[in-house]
């Protein structure tokens, strides 16, 4: 299939049949703080929508990518991705909400992305699957400011991976709060550069191979 441009007209939300979606959806409008453009997996099925992303000669594709695009939620989605995209990429883009979703890397990227100048970006009640792919969990890059990590797992369950579950580099005022992580990683949880007003707190980070670790203060 194609890539995919969702363009939501009359409504603001786009309710997803369950089913498996090979392919790749780009959000680039935004909604309005009051009515943002939401796109929800119809769970009231057993099975929620599952979205692959995919490979084209451009190279390989996430599952959802929003870019410069504002006030936008994702709910309720399985997500994966072809080697080396991430599954989910948040670009150049604020308020956006990725709520009870199940995201699980490729190799050689992580689950989720947010990269560019993007602001005010909310992971909740997320299960997030950590591959072996020396890659980070979760990785939030310089330039992000204002993200929330709540309420999240995310799980690493290869001896051979040894990246953070959750990577945050030069991302001032991100907040990490109540999360578990779990795995093979050295470090559950890392912030570096200019991380400044950040808070990590009611944190738990288990070491899959030695019990239970300590929770970063």
């Amino acid at each position: 299939g194609q890539q995919e441009h969702a363009q939501p007209r009359d409504s603001q939300t786009v309710l997803v049949e369950a089913g498996d979606y090979p392919e790749s959806v780009t959000i680039n409008r935004s909604g309005t703080a009051d009515a943002p453009i939401t796109f929800v997996s119809n769970n009231s099925s057993v099975n929620p929508a599952y979205v692959r992303g995919q490979s084209t000669t451009q190279g390989a594709n996430p599952a959802f990518t929003v870019s410069s695009a504002q006030h936008v939620v994702l709910r309720g989605f399985y997500t994966t991705a072809p080697s080396g995209a991430a599954s989910v990429l948040i670009d150049h883009s604020s308020d956006v909400t990725v709520d009870q979703a199940a995201l699980n890397s490729s190799t050689g990227a992580p689950a989720i992305r947010v990269t560019g100048t993007s602001s005010d970006v909310t992971l909740s009640r997320t299960s997030v699957t950590h591959l072996t792919n020396g890659s980070p969990g979760v990785e939030i890059d310089a330039g992000a400011s204002g993200t929330v990590l709540s309420a999240d797992s995310v799980f690493s369950p290869y001896s051979t991976n040894h990246a953070p579950g959750i990577a945050v580099s030069g991302a001032p005022g991100t907040v990490v709060t109540g999360d578990t992580v779990v795995g093979y990683c050295q470090q559950g949880i890392v912030l570096d550069g200019d991380s400044s007003g950040s808070t990590v707190k009611n944190d738990v980070v288990e070491e899959a191979a030695n019990g239970w670790g300590s929770s970063p203060s």
